[in-house]
């Protein structure tokens, strides 16, 4: 069976099949040029590093009203960690 498109593709099955992921799930129909490809990946890593800093300070939070309560210096030197992460 062969399929031949109906419209003009964006992109070869080869280029797609080589698409990390991300690049798959937050690109769109645009042209898929090796520089919007860059882009694509870029704005995929950034992403990744925003829900990923998200999710620390979400963390720091809770660690930090957990330390309000409780003295514990294992938590304590892992929030303090955090923070020069961040």
């Amino acid at each position: 069976m062969d399929y031949t498109p109906q419209h003009p593709q964006p992109f070869t099955l080869a280029e797609a099949i080589c698409f990390d992921a991300p690049v798959i799930m937050e690109g769109n129909s645009d042209s898929f040029s090796e520089s919007r490809l860059l882009d694509f990946k870029h704005s995929a890593e950034i992403n990744r590093l925003e829900n990923s800093l998200k999710k620390l300070r979400e963390t720091q939070e809770y660690l930090q009203s957990y330390l309000e309560t409780t003295l514990d210096a294992e938590i304590a030197r892992d929030f303090e960690e955090n923070k020069v992460v961040m």
